[in-house]
Order: C-alpha cells, then structure tokens, then sequence
C-alpha cells in the first residue's frame, strides 16, 4: 500500500513540514500499487486541463489513457475542491467508471460521495455508513488494521471560521484557526482532523513513496 501525499503547485509549510510540490501527473503512474491513497488538497492543477468540463464542472482525476487502472485496483481519494465552487472528482476507467470517493465541496460545507459504478452515488453523512460502504457496498478489501491505522471517521464538516459539525452540532477545533487563512491548505487540514489522520505520519510516509515525483520537472500536460 502507498500513501501519497499530493501538495498544490506551491511550496507549503504543513504542520512543519515543507513539502516541494508535487502534483498527480508528477507521479511515475507504472509504480502505483493496487491500493493507493491519495491525500491531496485542490483541483488547481487540473482545471485548465482539457479534461476539465465548465458545463458540468467535473474534474477528471484518473483517466484510462494516464492510468490502466486494474480490476483489483482500489484507490482512495481524499480532497478539497476551490472554495466556492461545486466540483466534482470521479475517477475513470476506460469507458466505465470505477469506485472511488468523491470530495463534493460547496462554498460551506464539505460533504463525501461513495461512487460505485453499480449503485450510483450515495452521500456519505457518517462515519458508520462511511465504514459500511467501504466495507461492504464497494467491497473495498481495506483490513481492519488500516482502519485502525488512520483512524477513519468521517463528519460533516462547515467550512468557515468556527470549526465542524458533528451529528448537526458545531465543535469547536483546532482545526478553525486554519481556514480561509489559506485557502490551499486550509481544507486539507481540516479534513485531516476530521478524519483523524496522524497528517505526520501521511506527509512523512508519503516524502518516502513518492521521491521519484521529483524526477519531472515539469509534469505531464502542465506546461
């Protein structure tokens, strides 16, 4: 399993961390695993890509031709969308869709969509049947230990300057001094504390896995 930790087009310094930017078509696509998890923060370096659709305002994430994507593949994809806007992430797999989270961002309130290409979407709104659809309704092969490992729990978060929401009722975080202090990193934090990511061990663990991103210069179709 990897852990990648996908940073913006900027330099950015992360619970103390600076990483250097590394962007998805950074990514040597011939070493991903079967089970990957992808961290990231925006769509920034996709949106002027062609693969980018104004009209229904979808971003394409994975695309057959950047990815033979395997029948066992399982990729998870944890982001954040341009505050503002309504976005979406789906991945792609030929001409059919294959499974994968979706982060579906309004101007306040971050939300998870579970895609299966069988049974549509369903919005995701805790982290029991978060658990259940992985487990279950996309028949993710995710091992308790890893479940363990990230401690997954998923809440329905309102993106401004007070915290997130659990079960209808505001908590007040750490989690609120980030947002809208930068609006590249501060989503990514937040979904991280609401997730209870060790974002350490992703970041450290991920600097690790993807050290060949820095092999190009200048990413695939990002000239």
């Amino acid at each position: 399993m990897k852990i990648v930790a996908i940073k913006d087009t900027y330099k950015e310094a992360f619970d103390g961390i600076v990483m250097e930017p590394l962007r998805f078509f950074d990514f040597d696509m011939s070493l991903i695993d079967d089970l990957t998890i992808y961290l990231g923060i925006n769509p920034r370096p996709w949106v002027e890509r062609p693969h980018y659709d104004p009209n229904t305002k979808e971003i394409v994430i994975l695309l057959y031709d950047q990815l033979p994507i395997k029948d066992n593949m399982r990729l998870l994809f944890l982001g954040a969308h341009e505050i503002g806007h309504h976005l979406h992430f789906k991945l792609l797999g030929g001409d059919y869709h294959k499974w994968g989270i979706w982060a579906h961002q309004t101007s306040r309130t971050l939300s998870f969509e579970v895609y299966d290409s069988q049974k549509g979407t369903q919005q995701v709104r805790a982290y029991e049947q978060f658990a259940n659809d992985l487990m279950q309704t996309v028949n993710y092969q995710l091992k308790p230990y890893y479940l363990n490992l990230f401690g997954i729990r998923l809440v329905e978060m309102v993106i401004g300057n007070t915290g997130y929401q659990v079960n209808g009722q505001l908590r007040q975080t750490d989690v609120a001094p980030y947002i809208y202090k930068d609006r590249t990193m501060a989503p990514m934090r937040a979904v991280a504390e609401a997730l209870d990511i060790n974002v350490h061990y992703l970041l450290q663990e991920g600097e690790k896995l993807v050290k060949f991103a820095k092999r190009t210069p200048t990413p695939v179709g990002l000239k």
